[in-house]
């Protein structure tokens, strides 16, 4: 599924897409979706997307009985904490 099925509202947002068992071909095809993603850890990336939360959870298969388990978090653009400065810099660019 692409996402060109689904109609983003406004400008992109971030959201935090967090897989509690993060699989190789799950993580790809997520990455493929959003080639413009953050990857925070193995389990865990930042996407930007004008897509509700509920359609990039349904875009990438959460959501549904049997399927991969996850979350999709929208962030407010409220960050704070001490990290590498590439990932001040990916926020700052959106």
């Amino acid at each position: 599924m692409s996402s060109a099925g689904f109609k983003g509202v406004g400008n992109p947002r971030t959201f935090v897409v967090h897989l509690k068992n993060p699989e190789g071909a799950l993580m790809r095809s997520i990455t493929d979706k959003f080639p413009e993603h953050y990857s925070l850890s193995d389990s865990s990336l930042l996407i930007r997307t004008p897509l509700l939360a509920s359609q990039v959870a349904e875009l990438v298969g959460l959501g549904t009985e049997g399927g991969p388990v996850g979350a999709v978090f929208k962030l407010n653009q409220a960050f704070a904490g001490y990290y590498d400065s590439d990932l001040w810099d990916w926020l700052d660019a959106g």
